[in-house]
């Protein structure tokens, strides 16, 4: 009887224990459903910092170097600033209307992307 009574009070000690262990789990909204937040304040709106790295992991694959996708580079910024002044850079990020929808075959950028490179275009897309 002895026994069957410390087994059941260990058993409720695990149970307590383990809900109060279980209950003080953290998880973001990042980790758990891929939610990222993006703070533009922290946008320096600088084209090496902020809009040539996108550029290098999105499209210079396929926009860059001696013989570039459509004829268009994206590996300088004299290329990008052409591509800036007709709007077709944004547009074709954006995957508006009237625009080729880039990456092609793929998905479009983050929110958080294309609003890095549209506040280095709204402040004047500056080369620095």
């Amino acid at each position: 009887m002895k026994v069957r009574l410390f087994f059941m009070k260990s058993g409720l000690l695990l149970v307590i224990v383990s809900g109060l262990l279980g209950g003080c789990y953290y998880d973001n909204e990042e980790s758990l459903y891929g939610i990222t937040t993006c703070d533009s304040t922290f946008v320096s709106a600088s084209f090496s910092t902020d809009v040539s790295p996108l550029l290098e992991a999105h499209c210079n694959r396929c926009h860059a170097g001696s013989s570039p996708s459509g004829d268009i580079s994206l590996d300088t910024y004299s290329n990008v600033s052409n591509y800036v002044g007709n709007g077709s850079l944004i547009g074709s990020i954006k995957h508006d209307p009237g625009f080729k929808a880039m990456p092609e075959g793929g998905g479009k950028l983050n929110a958080c992307d294309i609003k890095k490179i549209q506040t280095w275009i709204d402040s004047g897309a500056p080369n620095n």
